[in-house]
């Protein structure tokens, strides 16, 4: 089926999960859930504040019921791990790793999470909205016309000591 047929899932956020955090939730008596930005198949974004740096942040968990998976849980420490190491204008620094537990809710699994730099601008749905999907694969392929802006993919040279 079509893109147009389809519809823009950039225009829709998912909806949140039954383990989702809710606004103003406090995260390892560190971090308040401002609201939630994104959510994917493995992962939620959230905006939070920190309390102890008075910052906001974007945190990252990994979603309810991933972290029983030894594999799924090593991917995402991975992630955080080589994230930590690279240094580019445009990559977000990671700031920290932690876990969360829940023991207000007996059989609650911990949550696994990170914090990185939140970026403000456009959100992907803002930016892309109206555009075709071939212009968004042109984007993702590199083919982008002179003089045209975008985020992806990274052009300039990066390294990961």
């Amino acid at each position: 089926r079509s893109y147009e047929e389809a519809g823009s899932f950039l225009l829709k956020p998912p909806p949140p999960g039954p383990d989702s955090l809710e606004e103003g939730e406090m995260v390892a008596g560190r971090h308040r859930i401002v609201k939630m930005l994104g959510r994917g198949g493995m992962a939620e974004v959230y905006e939070a504040q920190d309390s102890l740096l008075n910052e906001k942040v974007a945190l990252k968990t990994l979603r309810a019921g991933l972290a029983a998976d030894a594999a799924l849980l090593r991917s995402f420490q991975k992630e955080i791990r080589l994230a930590r190491r690279i240094t580019h204008p445009n990559v977000c620094r990671v700031y920290d790793f932690g876990v969360h537990e829940f023991p207000e809710e007996p059989g609650r699994e911990p949550l696994q999470f990170f914090t990185m730099q939140l970026l403000g601008g456009e959100t992907l749905a803002e930016r892309e909205a109206g555009k075709t999907l071939a212009v968004l694969e042109s984007q993702l392929k590199g083919s982008v016309p002179a003089g045209a802006t975008t985020r992806l993919p990274l052009t300039e040279p990066f390294s990961v000591p």
